[in-house]
């Protein structure tokens, strides 16, 4: 994050962005992150 800082990105606005990337997601995505994303690309 500190690269972004000098561009005026802040903490909240990342965690904004990945908010709503994830609203984005279906449920299969939502199952499949974490440890678990190697076995739901099978």
């Amino acid at each position: 994050m500190a690269a972004w800082q000098e561009a005026g990105v802040s903490a909240e606005d990342a965690a904004d962005l990945v908010a709503y990337i994830k609203s984005l997601w279906t449920q299969r995505e939502f199952d499949c992150q974490g440890p678990k994303h190697m076995q739901c690309m099978q």
